[in-house]
């Protein structure tokens, strides 16, 4: 996710109304709190998955 470690909770709010539009200026602190967590979990996850299995092509 996009830089998840290098933005404070209080800077949340500008980064996602980049990238979900106006409609994130309605989200409170804990809000973006509880989503930085999710996301960053899924982060670490995503980081520990196991890509040996998998086939990868790039040009």
């Amino acid at each position: 996710m996009a830089v998840l470690k290098g933005i404070a909770t209080g800077q949340m709010q500008e980064a996602l109304e980049v990238l979900v539009g106006p409609e994130a200026k309605g989200l409170s602190v804990s809000v973006i709190g509880r989503l930085k967590r999710e996301w960053e979990a899924e982060y670490a996850d995503w980081c520990r998955r196991d890509v040996g299995r998998d086939h990868w092509v790039y040009l």
